[in-house]
């Protein structure tokens, strides 16, 4: 079967191979999803997930969630608007929950608190020295 052009559309039923450049003036869509080489700039519709099932590497879902397995290695800052919670116990976490000021939950109660000026509390919010 040969390349079928009607109206706007043209159907190539095989394996196409584009030696030149190729422009699209409106929107790509395809299929194929698990089978992408390389990838640019991406808007995904249903997230995006890096590795091979099962067990994928990494994912970023559509409502910004963001999921990641191993070790992970960051070459700058990582910035979190209060709290890291412990996986599986979610009610322990380092929190920030004022300028300056660092705090440490167990059984989701604060159990340690250092204060902008450098005031360290144990079992207390409010440390004087």
């Amino acid at each position: 079967m040969a390349v079928q052009i009607s109206g706007n559309d043209i159907t190539v039923p095989r394996d196409t191979t584009v030696t030149r450049n190729l422009t699209v003036g409106g929107v790509l869509t395809y299929e194929d999803v698990t089978n992408v080489d390389s990838v640019g700039l991406v808007t995904a519709r249903s997230g995006i997930e890096i590795g091979a099932r099962p067990g994928v590497a990494a994912s970023i879902s559509v409502d910004g969630n963001m999921i990641i397995s191993g070790i992970s290695t960051f070459g700058g800052d990582i910035q979190v608007p209060d709290k890291i919670v412990h996986d599986g116990d979610t009610n322990t976490s380092l929190r920030f929950p004022a300028a300056d000021t660092i705090t440490a939950e167990t059984s989701g109660s604060e159990r340690l608190r250092i204060t902008s000026g450098g005031d360290m509390g144990l079992g207390t919010n409010s440390p004087a020295s």
